[in-house]
């Protein structure tokens, strides 16, 4: 993942996201930040538009999505929510792309539960949980 240390110099939101990747690293598993932590926009343009070492004949990059990490809108997730935050970006990037209507609101984590728990193989347990999903169960929503 992407350590704060690691944040592209330069970047235009850099104090936002070396902020927000630095709140959620350092809160605890069982506590809420501090602060309400927001999904990330603008890290694939910034790729695309300010690495000198990638030309655009020698990689492709993946399009525009927000990055949604542990602890977005004061959802505490960490250590188990990741494959929930990939399931809300790849909605983000539907939406981006008009495969999905722009006025549908990402799923929040109960939300995604709901939906699984309704599915075979899952039931109401799942709801409110700290169930650890793996990409087949985001196949599966």
């Amino acid at each position: 993942g992407i350590m704060a240390a690691e944040a592209p110099v330069g970047y235009g939101e850099n104090a936002a996201l070396l902020a927000a990747i630095e709140a959620s690293l350092n809160t605890q598993e069982e506590e809420k930040p501090k602060e309400r932590l927001e999904p990330v926009s603008g890290l694939v343009e910034y790729f695309e538009t300010s690495s000198p070492n990638i030309s655009a004949d020698s990689c492709h990059m993946a399009s525009p999505t927000d990055f949604w990490y542990y602890n977005c809108h004061d959802e505490v997730d960490r250590g188990w929510g990741c494959t929930y935050r990939v399931m809300q970006m790849v909605f983000d990037n539907l939406q981006r792309r008009n495969f999905l209507p722009r006025e549908l609101k990402l799923p929040t984590l109960r939300q995604i539960q709901q939906k699984l728990s309704l599915l075979p193989g899952y039931d109401e347990t799942i709801v409110d949980s700290k169930r650890w999903l793996e990409p087949p169960d985001a196949n599966k929503f």
